[in-house]
């Protein structure tokens, strides 16, 4: 029990966005000044869990390739070494993605679309009809994209009253500030 349970913390690599994704969504929560309360909880939980599932995403598509390598990178894949069956990454990931979709529509449609715009840009990184990350400069824009601007934009728009003009001021900041961390 205890060697499947690391392996799917493996598989989730939380600690690669926990901070991120705390930040950015606290940082579009706080922009619209309104009190703390449980709409900045659940939207967390659903930034969360969207960038968790464009992390399983890419693990998944990465395992046939890191089966093969012997770098850190499939070493760190528990779908590569054989710790976690494909089958149950696959629903790991479904899983992730359909709570984070549910959490966003109960915070609102605005929301919802941010959330959405988090999990497509997380799917087409690594999607191998596209692949974002194999193209250098969609790379670091998808990062940018996917670890900063649709997560700050739901933390902005699950809260009850908002003002655009810190929208127009935060934006470029969070974007640039990505972009930065990045480089």
């Amino acid at each position: 029990m205890k060697k499947t349970l690391l392996a799917y913390y493996h598989l989730l690599r939380p600690r690669e966005y926990l901070f991120f994704t705390l930040t950015y969504t606290l940082l579009g929560a706080a922009a619209t000044q309104s009190p703390f309360g449980w709409r900045w909880v659940l939207v967390f939980l659903a930034n969360f869990f969207a960038v968790a599932f464009a992390f399983v995403f890419n693990q998944i598509t990465d395992a046939p390739l890191d089966a093969l390598s012997e770098s850190d990178s499939a070493v760190r894949n528990p779908i590569a070494t054989g710790e976690l069956s494909f089958t149950v990454s696959q629903i790991s990931a479904v899983s992730l993605l359909v709570i984070s979709i549910f959490l966003y529509a109960f915070l609102g449609w605005k929301t919802l679309l941010a959330g959405l715009l988090t999990l497509a840009i997380g799917a087409l990184y690594s999607w191998g009809g596209l692949r974002l990350k194999g193209i250098a400069l969609l790379d670091l824009s998808a990062h940018c994209w996917l670890l900063a601007t649709p997560v700050f934009l739901a933390g902005f728009f699950a809260q009850k009253s908002y003002n655009g003009s810190n929208l127009s001021f935060l934006l470029p900041f969070v974007l640039f500030i990505s972009f930065f961390g990045q480089l």
